[in-house]
């Protein structure tokens, strides 16, 4: 069986041995643009205004959004480009990288902020050839089917790909119980707007709990330079609160709820738990916006797939890959 993962892994079309590349700059030369599309012309570029929020389904969040009333639309449909094309304008095949069509599944009002809940029903792309998408779907079918690993089936598998050819930032979440304290990573999550912070993390996972627990807490973004720290940290998902002393690179806090600071923060968000639910695998936390400490300035740690970065490569698009 070996042999036969090494020949379907040979085939797979990605250019680098990791899944999940860090970018030394979160600024990616000739980034794709996400445009909702309508019978083939261009309603509006969300590149910035949607957020990535849940992987099993895939959940995107938009707040409300100016050319199309989102409460009467059930289904969108986004279209990734490497082309600036002009809203009203119709998008041809060719300027077409990948597609994704997401299904209205909830949508809430929290002080006074609409957000509006897709999921994703359908997903291809162009970042890897009909062969190289065979031989992982084949590979994710006989080998990712384990205990303790959240599989994804062949389709949605293409979602998660897609959704993460746009650089996704990875923050670092702290809290406090009592005297001890938590830190770990996450990538699902982003700013509906002025007031509303979302992030999504494992719903059986320790941490939701104690999210859930604290309702307060710290969002840092990072230097890119802190890549092996964040990844290093993901363990701490299923791990209790531990006294300071756990945790060498906590010597800040923050400004009104004291809760330390990574060093390697470039800026942080002081966060309030508003409301909570279960989608899918995730529990899914809408936050006010306490405090907001973030440098725009500043590069931050993000990441991509290793299917958008081997289409880039074969593109001759530039990269800055940090690879662990």
């Amino acid at each position: 069986m070996k042999l036969i993962k090494k020949i379907l892994n040979r085939f797979s079309g990605y250019e680098y041995p990791q899944e999940y590349l860090c970018l030394e700059n979160d600024r990616i030369p000739e980034a794709l643009h996400v445009y909702l599309v309508k019978d083939g012309q261009v309603i509006q570029d969300v590149s910035s205004l949607h957020l990535f929020v849940g992987y099993k389904p895939l959940i995107f969040a938009f707040p409300k959004l100016e050319r199309i009333d989102l409460n009467e639309t059930r289904e969108l449909s986004l279209v990734l480009s490497n082309r600036i094309v002009a809203t009203g304008s119709t998008i041809s095949l060719d300027q077409v990288v990948a597609r994704l069509t997401l299904i209205q599944v909830e949508v809430k009002e929290i002080n006074r902020s609409m957000i509006y809940f897709y999921e994703g029903s359908d997903g291809n792309h162009k970042f890897l050839s009909p062969v190289n998408q065979w031989a992982i779907q084949l590979e994710n079918e006989w080998f990712n089917k384990k205990p303790g690993n959240v599989f994804l089936s062949a389709n949605l598998y293409r979602q998660v790909q897609i959704a993460y050819a746009i650089p996704r930032r990875i923050s670092l979440i702290t809290l406090r119980k009592d005297e001890a304290f938590n830190v770990f990573p996450t990538d699902l999550h982003g700013r509906l707007n002025e007031d509303i912070y979302l992030i999504s993390l494992r719903h059986a996972g320790l941490a939701a709990q104690q999210v859930e627990l604290t309702k307060k807490i710290v969002l840092s973004q990072l230097a890119p330079s802190a890549y092996k720290l964040a990844y290093g940290l993901g363990k701490n998902h299923m791990q209790p609160p531990k006294a300071k002393e756990h945790f060498p690179f906590l010597h800040n806090a923050s400004e009104k709820f004291g809760i330390p600071v990574p060093d390697q923060a470039t800026g942080y968000f002081e966060l309030t738990l508003e409301d909570s639910s279960v989608m899918g695998i995730h529990r899914l936390f809408v936050f006010s916006i306490s405090a907001d400490k973030t440098n725009s300035e500043a590069n931050s740690l993000v990441h991509i797939h290793n299917a958008y970065a081997s289409w880039r490569k074969k593109n001759g698009l530039s990269g800055n890959y940090l690879l662990r």
